[in-house]
């Protein structure tokens, strides 16, 4: 899934979504690391891309995130998703 998480994290986040969810591609969109740290970068390579899961490993070594099924957009509303969920690993 990524370099920031090990097997029994990726399984923990997995076991987060329904059963008939829990196949599916991921593809990382976008590292601060490979990518710099620009927002303008960031939008360009994270909005409008579809279910976004977010993986963020903190100065301190704490990983969080979060997923939603509702594409990231430009625009100032909220979208609704009932599928959507935060964590955190620590």
């Amino acid at each position: 899934m990524s370099g920031i998480i090990d097997e029994s994290n990726n399984n923990k986040i997995l076991s987060y979504f329904p059963a008939d969810k829990r196949n599916f591609e991921v593809t990382c969109l976008y590292s601060g690391a490979r990518d710099g740290w620009s927002k303008e970068t960031f939008k360009s390579k994270v909005f409008f891309q579809g279910p976004l899961l977010v993986l963020i490993k903190t100065t301190n070594n704490v990983i969080c995130g979060g997923y939603t099924d509702a594409s990231w957009t430009t625009t100032a509303y909220y979208a609704y998703s009932s599928s959507a969920f935060v964590f955190n690993m620590s």
